[in-house]
């Protein structure tokens, strides 16, 4: 009994400390990479193009830069996860001086969040629509590690969380996850001036319509959208919407964002 114990507590243990420096390493690569940027050196402040491997491995890939490319823009990103991995508006911020808000519901992901975006509005929350934020606020949320999911119940997940929460348990559940609308979140915003978004980025693991149904489009002034649809319907769905609210569909970043601008 006493050597079970010992190894119960020498494995965590171990586990503490290796987390532990897997925070410290990744805190002296955020500070590295600010080093780099206050000298104009900018090899890794483009993660968005470095997840797609430059387009080696998605030969749809395009740089956001090439529909926008313009200095001291505002964005709006739901699904910030740390600010920088796979994220679209780093280099904007970092090249072009933009800045604006970063919504991530993963509390665990908040520190880092700061020090890649010191210049932010960072928003610990998730987003919804008009309907539900009226009857709760707050929710589940599945930590899915390099993503994570609004957990309503078992038939508002897709397949992906529906394997990983067999496989991994209730661990993954978050609870208490404050619930807001992107409505809320501009309303009483300090950097959103006049309510007005030059890009708005959208990457919530097929939640994108729920989103949608809390943003006021008669409100909320948004000149180009980057909407995460990973599926045939789901594109055609949100493209189907986006035109009814006066967005058209001008390109894609990858296989799974497309953008739009407000005609």
């Amino acid at each position: 009994m006493k050597k079970k114990i010992k190894e119960i507590l020498k494995k965590n243990i171990s586990n503490s400390f290796l987390q532990k420096s897997k925070k410290i390493i990744k805190i002296l690569f955020i500070k590295l990479i600010k080093v780099f940027e206050k000298i104009n050196f900018h090899h890794y402040s483009n993660p968005y193009r470095d997840a797609y491997d430059g387009g080696k491995s998605d030969k749809l890939y395009r740089d956001i830069e090439e529909f926008i490319n313009f200095s001291n823009g505002r964005y709006f990103e739901i699904g910030a996860l740390d600010g920088y991995f796979s994220s679209p508006t780093y280099s904007l911020s970092v090249k072009k001086n933009w800045s604006g808000i970063m919504v991530e519901a993963n509390h665990k992901f908040l520190d880092l969040l700061k020090l890649y975006r010191p210049n932010d509005e960072i928003i610990n929350a998730a987003c919804t629509s008009f309907e539900i934020s009226k009857k709760n606020k707050s929710c589940k949320f599945l930590d899915l590690h390099h993503s994570g999911e609004i957990y309503h119940n078992d038939e508002t997940i897709d397949q992906y969380s529906e394997d990983k929460l067999k496989e991994l348990g209730n661990k993954i559940i978050l609870e208490d996850i404050p619930l807001t609308t992107v409505t809320e979140v501009v309303n009483n915003s300090k950097v959103i001036d006049n309510n007005h978004i030059n890009l708005f980025v959208l990457d919530v693991e097929g939640h994108e319509k729920e989103v949608l149904d809390g943003y006021d489009f008669d409100k909320i002034n948004t000149d180009y959208f980057l909407i995460e649809s990973r599926t045939k319907e789901e594109s055609k769905n949100i493209k189907l919407f986006m035109s009814t609210k006066g967005y058209s569909l001008i390109g894609q970043t990858s296989s799974t964002d497309y953008v739009y601008k407000k005609l």
